[in-house]
């Protein structure tokens, strides 16, 4: 399971995500994208995901901070993506 957790803003490349998410499936067919967050997009990403054909492999819309603690601890990889950083030194 691939596990992304943050703000669904254009900056966190959400979208990106998604959109290579059939190469990620050439190399491990099981791979499943889990999406958790609120934020702006989520209209948007669903429908990037029904276009995509991905909707089998893409689960989205909890937020609980118990439901994020358990997919902590079962996820093949998280995700933490941004297109500006933060820090004022980088």
């Amino acid at each position: 399971m691939i596990l992304f957790i943050g703000r669904l803003v254009g900056v966190k490349g959400v979208d990106k995500l998604i959109m290579s998410l059939p190469h990620i499936l050439q190399k491990n067919p099981k791979a499943k994208l889990v999406i958790v967050g609120l934020g702006d997009l989520p209209e948007y990403l669903t429908n990037l995901v029904k276009a995509t054909k991905m909707s089998d492999f893409v689960n989205s819309g909890l937020n609980s901070s118990q439901k994020k603690n358990a997919f902590y601890t079962t996820q093949l990889a998280t995700l933490l993506s941004s297109q500006v950083s933060t820090n004022p030194s980088e």
